[in-house]
Formats: C-alpha cells, structure tokens, sequence
C-alpha cells in the first residue's frame, strides 16, 4: 500500500511539472519518460556544472 501512494505521489509531482513547462514528457510506445526542458537543462548547466560547485565549495572555506 504504501509503495502505491509514493507511486501515485511521484505521478502527481511529475505531471504538475509538466503543466509548469520545467520538464517534458517524452511517449515512446507504451512507456513514458521526462527529461529537462531545455530552458531549465541550460540553467542547470550554466549553475550547477562542476567546476562552478567546486568553485562555491572552496569559496565556503
């Protein structure tokens, strides 16, 4: 029971992002993917790539 209510939980989080344009769903056949929309995709690149998480962690010390 309780992994049918994180099931349907994770269901509901997925399609309120979809209707908020910050992920994009994908059909393939009889199976369903999202990915990043490609606005967001950038930003998390441009903000969260590796060498800028570095660069935060050590300007922390």
């Amino acid at each position: 029971m309780k992994l049918t209510v994180v099931k349907v939980t994770l269901w509901k989080v997925m399609q309120s992002l979809e209707r908020r344009s910050l992920i994009e769903k994908i059909l393939q056949g009889d199976r369903t993917f999202f990915t990043l929309a490609p606005i967001l995709k950038e930003y998390v690149k441009s903000n969260y790539s590796r060498p800028n998480i570095e660069k935060e962690a050590r300007s922390l010390f």
